[in-house]
């Protein structure tokens, strides 16, 4: 890009004169810088006129129209739409001047029939511009070639000038035919890369295709994913019905170790009441059932010595005494007997805390492997379904491929330029 100079400006040195007054000399030498000027206007204008009606210069033109570039193939991003904003067809647009006026389209236009040729009938030799122009014909060119932009309307336009309006017709369409041929020459190749590229992402994602839809098929077979997806319905009621026992079972637990507790402090407090069971259990003692039966007699014995015995007599008292030796025998038996019941109300309780906590051990280690089937099922599923998910998406993607690939190869060349050649009024 050509940047302006900066203008350098010079200071004036400390202890330099100072300049006339500017405003002083244009007052004094107003009349003859008004008819400098006036002559070297009509002067100028003269020259003008002579040289357009002796020598004029014609200037022939063509339009190119800018289309959207083709899509760019990316296996990733293969529909993608891609528009072209106003930034990059005018950056387009300035990339075309440097191509048209690079050396090698300049050295083909040059060589052209156009240029090489006279156009007129009978004529041998070179056009009459290149004629003029033998010593350096690429620079001329290069300054005869006018490349002009149209702001905002996606279009460029190349004229060129020449003495003859014809020749300079015939000029230009050289330039746009060598411009329009390498452009679709340079297309072609892309084209073809393109495709090349295209067919061997295709290949690629057939490729990626075969080998998931086989690992697919082995899995599905090798872990038996029909059975299991049938299995699985079962397997989980199963989990649920053991989650519904340990549940139970954590409350039996926790209900008897409640009763231990409550039993063990109890005991220990002397406040124990004995259960019906524990109460028959000691009155049905042999040894307490012998001992009231040792009183009953007795008391029948001491019921019929009444009568033949005076109250206070030494065989009445001994008769007392052996009443209240089994009286005191039976109260300790008794005691005895209430404690060890208490004691074995206690062991009681005990057990069933044991073996409540055992069946909740026995529970919750078949429903924690039931729980891990269940896992395990859960995990060869999500796989196979993470497998089928990645497959279909590839399975997608070359679809895609397969519909771009087809359309890239019947899409047949278009031209992407469209041309208007004009004639324009001599300059």
């Amino acid at each position: 890009m050509n940047q302006l100079p900066m203008t350098a400006i010079s200071m004036r040195q400390p202890g330099t004169a100072e300049a006339p007054d500017l405003l002083f000399v244009t007052r004094r030498y107003l009349w003859g810088i008004l008819a400098g000027t006036a002559v070297a206007t009509v002067i100028a204008t003269g020259l003008f006129y002579y040289l357009k009606r002796t020598s004029p210069y014609y200037v022939s033109s063509v339009q190119f129209q800018v289309l959207p570039p083709p899509k760019p193939v990316d296996q990733q991003a293969v529909v993608t739409d891609f528009g072209s904003s106003q930034d990059e067809i005018a950056s387009f647009i300035r990339r075309q001047e440097i191509y048209i006026k690079g050396d090698e389209i300049i050295s083909q236009i040059l060589q052209s029939d156009a240029f090489q040729r006279d156009y007129h009938p009978n004529a041998t030799g070179p056009s009459r511009w290149l004629a003029d122009h033998l010593n350096n014909p690429k620079k001329q060119l290069k300054q005869d070639l006018i490349f002009e932009p149209i702001a905002n309307a996606q279009i460029f336009r190349i004229s060129m000038m020449a003495k003859d309006p014809v020749e300079a017709a015939h000029l230009v369409k050289a330039i746009a035919d060598v411009y329009t041929t390498q452009v679709r020459k340079d297309n072609e190749l892309n084209t073809n890369h393109q495709l090349t590229d295209l067919e061997k992402i295709v290949n690629q994602q057939e490729t990626a295709v075969q080998t998931k839809e086989k690992a697919l098929a082995d899995f599905r077979t090798g872990a038996n994913i029909s059975a299991v997806m049938q299995r699985q319905t079962v397997e989980i009621a199963l989990l649920g019905q053991l989650d519904t026992r340990v549940v139970e079972a954590q409350a039996a637990n926790a209900f008897a170790q409640a009763n231990y507790s409550a039993l063990k402090k109890q005991n220990e407090d002397k406040l124990l009441p004995l259960s019906v069971q524990m109460q028959q259990q000691v009155d049905n003692d042999p040894q307490l059932r012998t001992l009231i039966g040792t009183q009953m007699s007795y008391m029948q014995e001491k019921a019929a010595n009444t009568v033949l015995y005076a109250p206070g007599s030494s065989a009445m008292n001994a008769l007392q005494s052996r009443l209240d030796e089994v009286q005191r025998q039976i109260d300790d038996t008794r005691a005895r007997l209430q404690n060890e019941a208490r004691a074995q109300m206690v062991e009681v309780a005990k057990a069933e805390v044991d073996r409540t906590a055992s069946e909740l051990q026995y529970m919750e280690q078949n429903r924690d492997a039931e729980d891990n089937k269940v896992m395990g099922i859960d995990r060869q599923l999500a796989k196979y379904q993470d497998m089928l998910t990645d497959l279909q998406s590839d399975q997608q993607v070359l679809e895609t491929l397969r519909k771009r690939q087809t359309v890239e190869q019947l899409q047949a060349p278009v031209d992407d330029t469209a041309l208007d050649a004009t004639m324009t009024e001599p300059s």
